[in-house]
């Protein structure tokens, strides 16, 4: 099927699930409405917002608001498993050891979290991202259950992974100096 009979029979589908004639579905318990995503507001400007239904032990697939000047801690950070990154709107200044990358709308990075990193808005305009991290997981475990909805893992459950509690970043996990 060629583009312009994709986009005959995409409009042809508006409004219909893929199975078959009727209404999509509003809540249907695979989808995340942008209200119903669970929050996290970090202290200084930084907000996580979980785009899956639950907390999965193998990944974390997140919308990244950065608010102008925000960072997502005055030092760089480590933990477990591979970054990557998709600017939507604004831009965001990633650091990953000495290098420095200057990421803009439809820009995209990956690299292992075990390296220091940070994040910066260094701009007058809040930045948008989706970011995927994918953890070191043996044997596919960390499936989320079938029938798992937005309730069932808050966002304490989701900060807990990264040891944010109340909007505050632990002490201890930050690196001064990224070959410490």
């Amino acid at each position: 099927m060629g583009p312009r009979a994709a986009r005959g029979r995409a409009a042809q589908t508006r409004g219909r699930s893929p199975a078959g004639p009727g209404p999509a579905a509003v809540g249907g318990r695979y989808a995340v409405r942008r209200g119903g995503r669970a929050v996290i507001d970090i202290e200084g400007g930084v907000r996580w917002e979980r785009l899956t239904r639950s907390t999965l032990d193998h990944l974390d697939f997140f919308e990244l608001v950065y608010e102008p000047g925000a960072e997502s801690h005055p030092r760089q950070y480590t933990h477990p498993g591979t970054e990557m990154v998709l600017v939507m709107s604004g831009c965001l200044e990633i650091t990953i050891g000495f290098e420095r990358y200057l990421l803009e709308p439809g820009d995209s990075i990956d690299f292992p979290s075990s390296m220091p990193h940070r994040y910066v808005n260094p701009s007058a305009q809040t930045a948008r991202a989706v970011t995927v991290i994918l953890y070191d997981c043996p044997g596919g475990a960390g499936q989320a259950p079938p029938d798992a909805g937005p309730a069932d893992v808050g966002p304490a459950d989701v900060g807990a992974r990264y040891g944010v509690a109340d909007g505050r970043w632990p002490a201890g996990r930050w690196l001064d100096d990224p070959l410490a």
